[in-house]
């Protein structure tokens, strides 16, 4: 469970989602360029290139986001250790 000081989680989403889109606007820019529609394909390029372009915008928000390190936590005190132990 979070507390109210711990860092906030990165969401991906943003990210995976603009490169799977990037992905599907080549797949159909190879598709119109395989087929003699070279002016469709070169706009689907174009696009292909703004939506590379978002998918590296929106990358670096979630990489601030990430979690520093980790700090070890003080050993536990004998009163707190599972049936007693030392």
């Amino acid at each position: 469970m979070r507390g109210d000081g711990a860092d906030p989680a990165r969401n991906w989403a943003p990210v995976l989602w603009f490169g799977g889109f990037t992905l599907g606007v080549l797949a159909i820019a190879v598709i119109f360029l395989c087929t003699a529609h070279p002016y469709a394909g070169a706009v689907q390029l174009l696009l292909a290139a703004v939506t590379l372009l978002l998918t590296l915008a929106a990358w670096p928000d979630q990489h601030e986001r990430a979690p520093g390190p980790v700090s070890r936590a003080a050993p536990l005190s004998s009163d707190m250790r599972p049936f007693g132990r030392k």
